[in-house]
């Protein structure tokens, strides 16, 4: 009685109830349950079930959470290897690149690099001559002479004692003679440091000293 009556989707009768009605509608058990206390039921569901299984388990069937992660990341790992590998050295047009600019800037550089030095050797020399010309005056003076030729050592008392001028024996910072000194005569550069910094000093910077 009780299972004759499920299936015909009624509840049976309240056994707790004197009256020995039916549950209300609003109570009733929903229209699946006929379908999975029933043997068809049962088998629909067993072979549901068995063709999920069976289409997880295929080749080409749908893959796990698990797998499909574990796709995603060797497929990153495989991605960062490629590029740690494209990255891992130059190619051989990228040195010659580097190499070219490398050369522009030396070409560009090192000219200006050695004219500037050469600039700054010949102020040096022009301030040394400057110096010079000044401690013959001053020797003149204090000694009272109108002529002659002082020595080099005559004109040290008058250099700044510490200076390259000062323990340089007479030579310019080329190695070169300062020559003879004269009194009421500026001294002279010498010809070999003129012709070795006439690229960078002409005549007319050395003037009055040439």
């Amino acid at each position: 009685m009780r299972m004759s009556a499920t299936l015909n989707g009624t509840a049976p009768p309240d056994k707790h109830r004197p009256d020995g009605k039916t549950v209300p509608k609003r109570s009733r058990r929903p229209a699946d349950y006929r379908l999975i206390t029933s043997w068809k039921g049962t088998r629909y569901w067993l072979r549901t079930a068995s063709a999920v299984l069976k289409k997880a388990s295929t080749p080409g069937g749908r893959t796990t959470a698990m797998g499909t992660q574990q796709q995603n990341n060797n497929h990153i790992k495989s991605m960062l290897t490629q590029l740690n590998t494209k990255r891992a050295g130059f190619t051989l047009v990228e040195i010659m690149i580097v190499v070219a600019i490398i050369a522009l800037l030396a070409a560009i550089a090192v000219p200006n690099f050695l004219r500037s030095r050469k600039r700054s050797q010949a102020t040096q020399v022009l301030e040394d001559l400057r110096i010079l010309d000044s401690a013959v005056d001053q020797y003149a003076i204090e000694n009272n002479k109108a002529s002659g030729n002082p020595d080099f050592a005559d004109l040290q008392a008058y250099v700044k004692t510490g200076t390259r001028l000062y323990s340089s024996a007479n030579t310019d910072i080329l190695g070169n003679s300062f020559g003879t000194f004269t009194i009421d005569t500026p001294p002279k550069v010498s010809d070999a440091t003129f012709t070795a910094l006439s690229d960078v000093a002409p005549s007319s910077f050395w003037s009055p000293y040439k």
